[in-house]
């Protein structure tokens, strides 16, 4: 008996537990108010200087996480994770000062980078061990659906957590974490038993990766992300603010807190729902097309966010999150042929690091031209809206070949 052949039942485990994980994953309890959190631990400053950390371990351990996913392996890689993200969570819940909280956000920054590219590289090669690579974008979209329903889930409990006790809704992260820790676990390593990857020293697999990012079949869905992710924070920084200008309150309490947990919620689930819109769009559109329409729709959103301030808006922010649920299962199956094994994870983790720094510039730059970016923010998000127009004109230059995808059944 071969050794893909012993370790089948292992493999179907794993498929069976991987959507489950990923919605773990994005169990963020205390994405709705850890801004709120950590302001009134260390003051508004010592908030953004942790923001700061937090970007700069990513951008530390983003790559190098996924290069040790490729040699190492992607079991070993999500266990670490997912017990980085524990360590995190405790950090947080029983912190009280600044050294508390910035090893945290370190540890947090760990977690999320050692996650990063390897949980779908898991996917899709456990499918194609198993014979079953033509349903990476069915499966792809079940679990973007998972990980929306999660965080739907945990945005609506976090918000109201945090009206009992801020790190209540650290707790409830850790015990997610935790969850996924037993998962992990108990996951199985697609390994290819007939060809072991080649040894290649981290630099020279860097090179190789960026010179593969700008190829023919590449060089569209590399820049896409870039630009996507870009343009997907920009109503993600700016929404609570957004919603805090409507002035909603209860007996003169602002509910802020609350309405922005539900308000994520909403945006989570809905998200969740639009993932069922896949396979007709892309049955009725190219890939491409179907791409540049949703961001150019995001983009539409940020300038509606800057001009008017109005609940009908606040509304169609829960849209926000459409183009992220239906563009990365459609981007991830664009790519992941055109990838190796052995340089999967190192490419995701590039092409999330360059995103993530390409955020960064745009939201230094934009910062500086409001005098608090936390109430005055029609002209931040004007000129970011002015910068994704520069990026979807660099998109619609940007040819991407045509290729067929496989589409998802009915579920």
């Amino acid at each position: 008996m071969s050794c893909t052949a012993e370790r089948m039942p292992g493999y179907k485990r794993t498929l069976k537990i991987y959507p489950w994980f990923a919605m773990l994953l994005n169990c963020l309890f205390w994405m709705p108010v850890f801004f709120l959190y950590l302001s009134g631990k260390c003051g508004l400053g010592g908030a953004l200087q942790l923001e700061a950390i937090y970007y700069a371990g990513i951008a530390i351990l983003e790559i190098p996480s996924g290069f040790f996913s490729d040699r190492i392996g992607r079991r070993i890689t999500l266990i670490i994770a997912s017990l980085l993200l524990c360590t995190a969570y405790l950090l947080f819940a029983v912190g009280n000062t600044f050294l508390t909280f910035a090893a945290a956000e370190i540890v947090l920054a760990g977690g999320f980078a050692f996650a990063s590219g390897t949980d779908t590289s898991l996917l899709y090669e456990t499918l194609t061990i198993t014979g079953h690579q033509d349903d990476y974008l069915k499966q792809e979209s079940f679990v973007t659906r998972m990980s929306f329903i999660g965080g739907a889930f945990a945005a609506a409990a976090g918000g109201a957590l945090a009206l009992i006790s801020f790190p209540a809704a650290y707790y409830a992260s850790f015990a997610a974490a935790l969850c996924m820790l037993v998962l992990a676990v108990i996951m199985t390593e697609p390994k290819n038993c007939a060809s072991p990857p080649p040894e290649t020293a981290f630099h020279r697999q860097l090179f190789k990766l960026c010179g593969k990012s700008i190829s023919k079949n590449l060089k569209f869905t590399f820049i896409f992300s870039i630009s996507m992710t870009i343009l997907l924070h920009i109503p993600y920084e700016f929404y609570q603010t957004y919603l805090d200008k409507l002035h909603i309150s209860l007996q003169g309490k602002s509910l802020s807190p609350l309405i922005s947990g539900f308000h994520m919620a909403a945006t989570m689930a809905a998200g969740a729902y639009a993932i069922k819109f896949i396979p007709p769009l892309i049955k009725r559109f190219s890939c491409r097309t179907v791409l540049l329409l949703l961001f150019a729709g995001e983009l539409i959103l940020i300038f509606l966010m800057a001009l008017l301030v109005h609940p009908i808006i606040a509304i169609l922010l829960i849209t926000r999150s459409l183009p992220r649920s239906i563009t990365w299962p459609i981007i991830r199956a664009l790519q992941a042929p055109e990838l190796e094994n052995h340089e999967r994870a190192t490419f995701l983790s590039l092409q999330s690091l360059s995103g993530r720094l390409g955020y960064s510039g745009v939201l230094l730059l934009i910062s500086s031209l409001a005098t608090d970016i936390r109430t005055d923010i029609t002209k931040p998000l004007l000129a970011a809206g002015c910068i994704g127009l520069v990026l979807l004109a660099i998109l619609l230059c940007t040819k991407q070949p045509h290729k067929a995808i496989k589409l998802p059944q009915k579920q």
